[in-house]
Formats: structure tokens, C-alpha cells, sequence
């Protein structure tokens, strides 16, 4: 008589195993990166909108202390209440400063002078949306203008990039 041929070693995780390990680390790995998407997507709008609101504030402040660039967060939340999308002025104020760097020491006749694509003085921490185009920061360098008595047409005439 002759013996069976021997049976083939299995490995310890079958092909069903090996498929389900696989498929579970490929929904993981999805799952992650659909998190770390949507956090950033939430930290660049909550930026976005802390930034719109603190250029309200800044002009808030240039305008009732003739021209002057506030030199604290502390000293801006002097300024008169604000509301912008989920943010209240200055209720938000520590909130705010988690999104939005300010350059406090900023010489406010400087700034008069750049453009909005230039200006650097306050802008949003971490991920963030495009922030220049809404006319808020636009309004604040001409409030910054007025009050240094800087023409527009001075600026403009150095406005343009060198491209």
C-alpha cells in the first residue's frame, strides 16, 4: 500500500486572513487620512474667518486712535464689540489668538505703504484659506492710508510686483 502524498504545509493565516488584515488596514488608512482632511479643513476655515474678524478689529482700533497700530492683544480687545460668523469680539479674543498672529511692533506708516499681496502684519496660524481677497484687509490698509495721509495713487505706483 501507498501512503498518501503529505499533506502541504499551511501557513498559521490563511488567504482569507491575509485578505481581511489587509482590507481592515486599507479602511484605517482611509480613515485617517479622511480625518486628518477634514481637521484641516475645519482649523483653515476657523483661521480664515478669526483673521477676517481681527482685520475688522485692527481698523476698529486705527480709526479711534488716530492711525496708531495696537501693540497688544490686551489693548485691542478695548476695542468696540464685533460679531463675525461664529467669533464675538472681544468675548473670542483667546480663541482668536490661537488662529491669528499679529505683529504688534508693525510701524503703521510701513504698512500704509504696501499692498494687500505685501502685507504681512496679521495673518492666520497653521492652515488656512486664502484670506486677502474679501476687501477686509483692503479697507484696513486704506483706513491705515487715510489716517498717515498717504494718497492711494502714492501707493499704487509702487503696488505692482516686479514679475
Amino acid at each position: 500500500m501507498t501512503e498518501p502524498p503529505p499533506k502541504p504545509k499551511r501557513c498559521w493565516f490563511g488567504l482569507r486572513t491575509l485578505f481581511i488584515v489587509t482590507t481592515l488596514i486599507i479602511v484605517v488608512a482611509f480613515a485617517g487620512c479622511l480625518y486628518l482632511a477634514i481637521s484641516t479643513a475645519k482649523h483653515a476655515e476657523l483661521a480664515l474667518h478669526a483673521t477676517l474678524l481681527t482685520f475688522m478689529v485692527v481698523e476698529d482700533h486705527v480709526k479711534t486712535h488716530n492711525g496708531a497700530w495696537p501693540r497688544s492683544w490686551n489693548e485691542l480687545e478695548k476695542s468696540p464689540q464685533r460679531k463675525w460668523s461664529q467669533y464675538e469680539w472681544p468675548k473670542d479674543s483667546k480663541t482668536i489668538q490661537q488662529y491669528v498672529a499679529v505683529d504688534f511692533t508693525a510701524d503703521p506708516k510701513v504698512l500704509a505703504h504696501q499692498s494687500v499681496d505685501d502685507f504681512q502684519a496679521i495673518k492666520p496660524i497653521g492652515s488656512h484659506f486664502p484670506y486677502k481677497d474679501y476687501g477686509f484687509l483692503k479697507s484696513l490698509l486704506q483706513t491705515l492710508r487715510e489716517a498717515n495721509g498717504i494718497k492711494e495713487s502714492d501707493v499704487e505706483a509702487n503696488d505692482t510686483p516686479d514679475k
